[in-house]
């Protein structure tokens, strides 16, 4: 923990585990023993223990309503430890300072480290100053007790203890050490069942015990209801000891150790850390009398129950649940709802590729500036809110997405699709396309037409993008736009060849003319973000987020132009036919000629294809194709092929035969 933020997320997060634990002991009090009520707390000790994270919620959706307020707080200061350009997070569960402190939050954090050190400080000194006393002013008891206590420890195979007398002591105790000291007070008659009550909290290591949670309730020393918790685990932990003892006696003996129990109830008990006494207060006493009234009338099959009780709560306490954003959360009315959304942007970055390609395709076809602040650094969500407040009657449209070019027109019904995705440096780079039904000229401001002089058309544009992992999840950044007068559906777009996302693209040229040849991947997510609607069949986006959201699946592409200069026919059988391999998996020293020489044409699930010409009078020499098929991805990416070949025919003939990528045949 390195801010005040931290540790508030880590101690109200054991907060809520130990009121359900409380919740849970007092439903199931009279129906499982003290080992499942004491051995429960273990959750809580592991929980204080693991560091509490913003993107899993325990109980209830804590982190987020935290980030709420971190954010209102921190946007006025200027603290050391933490800033909105840093997410929440705990990343021990211990506190440390990272500087000198600057604002009132670093001054707070630096208050309640101080209250650590105090309390631990605290805890040690009186733990050495007893062991001390006990060991310089403590006397060696009589023969006689010391014969009871190995008579004791003989009968129940317990531990050696060194002993010694106290002056003024009410009751015996345990203070555990290197060696561990048993306590005992002068003058006075123990009874057998006393020491056996000490000697077990010796063999079962509680002194250990009380010093492990005695430096819980240090690191949580301004958390009262976490302090009430560890003075009921100490109580837990005595009726759990007095479990053990009535499992050794039998019939009178058993009641007589509860009169014992009950004649101590108005002495005064040691609470020095690291020690254990029989003797605990009136009101706890009285607890363990009603647990000793149960005795061995627990249900049979319980300790099973209390297994699975135990494993049943493991996950949810300890590792706790993804949480789901709504997505409401993500389309603000009034700007408090503006400033919820955001810090549920901080909290719910993308994790993965797919998600964040998801979500940013989604906040430009939506307009929406709070998804992106999903997929934009934390460094630029000032800029990014500030945008969307000063739109708030239009919307929460960000300026930057009402205004940008090319996408005024941008038709979210057809979705988006993710072309290229290719490793770059520590992150990727990628291509995505989004349907239009128009545009305006970035520079006049005015509508344009296409070839048919129609101001309503169906366009797209080419994004090419970066993304890179940082504050916590997957950026992504647009480096450039392309427009296109052709639609998303009419890919491959041969019209349009530079806006077209090409992966690898070749152009040869030789005596049966010039060829074009391009390869592009698509991948398909998890949950492909068109749905149909019903029995219209017409499609519309998801709009949902799904930032944890992985690649299926992908589609491999080829296309071609080629530029023939085979003239006019002689023969009205003259034809031109190419045919085109495009596999991953090719190797350039098998031979594949004469594959799919036939007529017509078609294609493979690989994106090979062929297609058949007729040369006809007045042809102006220009073949185009393309196709394409699915194929699985490796390590997350569709392998591109290693080489293209490519064959051209003349009227049977063959006129050109070539590897692209590789060498020429």
């Amino acid at each position: 923990m390195t801010d005040l933020w931290g540790f508030l997320l880590q101690t109200l997060t054991a907060s809520l585990v130990a009121g359900l634990l409380l919740l849970l002991k007092a439903l199931l009090e009279d129906k499982l023993s003290p080992r499942w009520q004491y051995g429960i707390w273990a959750l809580l000790g592991l929980r204080l223990l693991i560091p509490a994270s913003p993107h899993r919620w325990v109980v209830l959706p804590l982190p987020l309503g935290l980030e709420l307020v971190r954010g209102k707080v921190e946007g006025l200061l200027s603290s050391a430890y933490t800033s909105l350009n840093q997410t929440l997070a705990v990343t021990a569960p211990l506190p440390w300072v990272t500087g000198a402190p600057k604002s009132i939050s670093d001054w707070l954090f630096c208050l309640y480290l101080a209250g650590v050190v105090f309390f631990w400080g605290r805890t040690l000194f009186r733990w050495a100053r007893l062991r001390r006393l006990l060991a310089k002013g403590g006397a060696v008891p009589s023969p006689a007790l010391l014969e009871k206590i190995q008579k004791v420890r003989e009968e129940y195979h317990l531990p050696r203890c060194r002993a010694v007398l106290v002056e003024g002591l009410e009751s015996p105790f345990v203070c555990g050490g290197f060696p561990s000291l048993l306590a005992l007070p002068a003058g006075k008659e123990v009874d057998e069942k006393v020491l056996l009550h000490e000697l077990l909290h010796l063999k079962y290591h509680d002194n250990a015990q009380h010093l492990f949670w005695a430096f819980l309730r240090g690191l949580h020393w301004c958390t009262p209801f976490l302090w009430y918790c560890f003075d009921r685990i100490g109580n837990d932990l005595e009726s759990l000891c007095d479990q053990r003892v009535l499992e050794r006696l039998e019939g009178e003996e058993r009641r007589e150790y509860g009169v014992i129990l009950l004649e101590m109830a108005s002495t005064r008990y040691p609470r020095a850390p690291g020690t254990t006494s029989i003797s605990n207060g009136s009101k706890n006493i009285a607890r363990r009398i009603a647990a000793i009234a149960r005795f061995k009338k627990y249900p049979r099959g319980m300790a099973l129950v209390s297994v699975c009780i135990g494993l049943a709560l493991a996950g949810p306490l300890l590792m706790g649940a993804a949480p789901q954003y709504p997505n409401s959360l993500f389309a603000p009315v009034p700007e408090s709802e503006l400033d919820l959304a955001f810090a549920a942007a901080r909290l719910n970055r993308c994790t993965t590729v797919a998600g964040a390609l998801d979500t940013w395709a989604k906040g430009m076809l939506f307009e929406n500036g709070a998804y992106l602040a999903m997929v934009t650094p934390l460094e630029e969500h000032p800029a990014l809110q500030a945008e969307m407040t000063a739109s708030a009657q239009d919307g929460w449209v960000a300026y930057h997405l009402e205004a940008g070019d090319w996408m005024e027109y941008a038709d979210s019904s057809q979705g988006y699709e993710i072309y290229n995705l290719s490793p770059a440096g520590d992150g990727y780079t990628a291509q995505v396309v989004m349907g239009t039904t128009g545009f305006i000229d970035p520079d006049t401001r005015l509508v344009l037409k296409n070839q048919e002089e129609a101001t309503s058309f169906e366009g797209s544009v080419l994004f090419q993008v970066s993304l890179t992992r940082s504050d916590g999840g997957w950026v992504v950044e647009e480096l450039s736009r392309t427009p296109s007068f052709y639609s998303l559906q009419a890919y491959p777009w041969f019209e349009d060849w530079e806006a077209s996302p090409l992966a690898q693209e070749y152009q040869v040229e030789g005596d049966f003319g010039t060829l074009w040849v391009g390869v592009a991947a698509s991948y398909r997510q998890e949950k492909y973000p068109l749905q149909n609607q019903g029995w219209t069949g017409m499609t519309y986006l998801d709009s949902s987020l799904y930032p944890d959201m992985e690649f299926s699946g992908g589609m491999l592409y080829s296309m071609y132009q080629y530029q023939c200069d085979l003239e006019g026919p002689d023969a009205p059988q003259r034809w031109v036919r190419v045919q085109l391999l495009c596999d991953p998996e090719y190797d350039p020293s098998e031979d594949w000629s004469g594959q799919g020489i036939g007529s017509g044409s078609g294609g493979s699930s690989d994106g090979s294809l062929w297609d058949r010409q007729e040369v006809f009078s007045g042809w102006d020499g220009m073949m185009r194709g393309g196709g394409g098929g699915g194929v699985d991805l490796k390590d997350g990416l569709v392998e591109l092929p290693q080489a293209i070949p490519v064959q051209i025919y003349w009227d049977g003939q063959l006129a050109g035969d070539l590897i692209l990528g590789g060498e020429t045949a």
